[in-house]
């Protein structure tokens, strides 16, 4: 069972986000609270953050590199026994019904990279059928600078395994369009999550093309 500081950081989280998925935006010029889950409307929520990360092929991928592709982002850990595997399964999903169409990623960021290997992700990806030209599985050198960037530039919890206690994580999906603006995020394991995903990657394309 997890401790009860481990449960409390989780449950104070996920409190945000019951209570509307508020991020707090201190920069000047913006304003004090924006919702994060935004129904009808695509704000601006954040700047995705800069980051050099490893894909499983071997090569270096950049936030710039997906400039000009709208994409959606999750965050999973190989080993993973819990949620990870339904948020894949998701993407696969949206990957299948969106076949064919142009200008679209799937980016999966991985919390472990002492075992989230270019190798293990080959495995990984395989179970679901990823394409590689369509569905990116970055890992990074380190854990604390991969939990950093998802903390602290995507905004999203990650609690590292403590003894028996296992990594705990985020399950939002998060929507950046193709300058590389996060725009929306919803809560992956929702079944309602993946119509608005799909409904906010056209707003984007045709946002894009307009």
């Amino acid at each position: 069972m997890p401790s009860p500081l481990r449960t409390l950081i989780i449950a104070g989280f996920a409190l945000i986000v019951i209570c509307g998925g508020v991020l707090l935006m201190e920069s000047p010029g913006k304003p004090a609270m924006v919702r994060i889950d935004a129904p009808s409307t695509l704000p601006v929520i954040a700047q995705a953050p800069e980051f050099s990360l490893t894909e499983r092929s071997g090569q270096v991928i950049t936030r710039g590199d997906l400039l000009g592709s709208v994409w959606v982002a999750d965050f999973i850990f190989t080993r993973c026994a819990g949620p990870c595997p339904k948020l894949s399964a998701k993407f696969r999903s949206m990957q299948r019904d969106l076949e064919g169409r142009d200008g679209i990623k799937f980016v999966s960021i991985c919390l472990d990279p002492k075992n989230d290997t270019p190798r293990a992700l080959v495995t990984y990806a395989k179970r679901f059928s990823a394409d590689p030209n369509r569905w990116l599985f970055l890992t990074g050198n380190n854990e604390e600078d991969v939990h950093r960037l998802v903390g602290k530039g995507f905004l999203q919890s990650v609690v590292p395994a403590a003894g028996d206690e296992p990594l705990m994580h985020s399950t939002y999906l998060m929507v950046i369009d193709s300058e590389g603006r996060i725009r929306s995020a919803y809560d992956g394991l929702l079944t309602s999550t993946r119509d608005r995903v799909m409904a906010d990657i056209d707003t984007l394309l045709a946002e894009k093309s307009g």
